[in-house]
């Protein structure tokens, strides 16, 4: 059994297909020195943009042909709101209530590629100590 895809291509069944995200995310055709970080990167977009835009774009749960990490259209992440909300709230916490830091003498570890994925090493050990 094949799969029909809108353009006419036909996938057989058991296919994996992947979308090079990360690689989205560092294209100069969509961002400004994509490979500098710049924490308030997509604020400045969202203030470039018409007001019209405002809640449709550069959003951490934005889902548009530029930015596919909660998926796209119709097969989009539909809790991607509520696990947006979650992981602010564990985040805030964790730096109001946390001292966090990599084990001592050791700076951020390298990417790992696991197939199509790039996660962190897992192996790595981080010390938090809960502030007084």
């Amino acid at each position: 059994m094949k799969l029909p895809i809108a353009s006419g291509v036909e996938l057989p069944k058991g296919s994996t297909i992947a979308v090079p995200s990360e690689q989205m995310n560092h294209d100069p055709a969509v961002y400004t020195n994509p490979d500098v970080f710049d924490g308030l990167r997509h604020y400045r977009l969202r203030q470039q943009n018409s007001e019209a835009d405002l809640d449709h774009h550069h959003q951490f749960t934005s889902i548009d042909q530029t930015s596919m990490n909660w998926g796209y259209g119709r097969h989009a992440c539909p809790g991607r709101h509520c696990a947006s909300e979650m992981i602010k709230v564990v985040l805030a916490l964790t730096l109001l209530e946390c001292d966090v830091k990599y084990e001592e003498d050791k700076g951020r570890p390298e990417n790992i590629y696991v197939d199509t994925f790039i996660i962190p090493d897992m192996s790595t050990l981080l010390q938090m100590r809960k502030r007084l």
